[in-house]
C-alpha cells in the first residue's frame, strides 16, 4: 500500500487527510514486537485468496463463529464480522469511534449510507473497530444514526 504505513502523519499526508485539530500519532503502533523491529521495514506481503467471502457466510475462528456482513461504501469490499453469541462486532473500517471519513476516491457515499443502516439492527454488545478503541452499542447507534442524518463528526 504505502511505504510508511505505520507512520501516522506520513500516511495521513499520502491519503490526503487533513488532520488539523486532530491528534495523529507519529507511530501507529504503541509497542514493538521485539527490540530490533524497524517499523520502516513493515510492508504487508501478498495474500493468496482461497475463498471469496459473501455476506451471510460464517467463519469459524478459535472457537468463535463469525457472520460476514458485506458493508460496501468505505471501499467496495468492506466487511464486518459479527459474533452473534457474544454480540461482538468487528467493524473494520466501516465504523469506528471518530470522524467517519467519507471522501476517499474509492468511497461510494450512497453504498456507505446504505451500509450504515445495517449495524443499527444488530444485537451488539461491543464494537471492535479497525482503528481506535472499542465502544458500546449506544455509541454505535450515535455514530450510525448521526452519519445517516448527515453528521460525520460525532463527539
Amino acid at each position: 500500500m504505502y511505504d510508511s504505513e505505520l507512520y501516522g502523519t506520513e500516511l495521513y499526508e499520502k491519503l490526503g487527510i487533513d488532520a488539523e485539530g486532530e491528534h495523529v500519532p507519529h507511530l501507529l503502533i504503541n509497542k514493538l514486537p521485539h527490540p530490533a523491529y524497524d517499523p520502516r521495514g513493515y510492508h504487508p506481503g501478498p495474500l493468496k485468496v482461497t475463498h471469496r467471502l459473501q455476506g451471510g457466510d460464517t467463519i469459524e475462528v478459535g472457537g468463535r463463529t463469525l457472520t460476514v456482513l458485506h458493508l460496501p461504501g468505505h471501499t467496495p469490499g468492506c466487511i464486518a464480522l459479527h459474533e452473534e453469541r457474544t454480540g461482538a462486532l468487528y467493524s473494520g473500517d466501516v465504523i469506528y469511534n471518530g470522524h467517519l471519513i467519507d471522501d476517499l476516491p474509492e468511497l461510494d457515499r450512497s453504498s456507505y449510507r446504505h451500509s450504515m443502516q445495517h449495524p443499527t439492527g444488530l444485537d451488539v454488545s461491543i464494537v471492535h473497530p479497525g482503528h481506535g478503541r472499542s465502544f458500546g452499542p449506544r455509541r454505535l447507534r450515535e455514530l450510525t444514526l448521526g452519519y445517516l442524518c448527515g453528521i460525520t463528526r460525532i463527539n
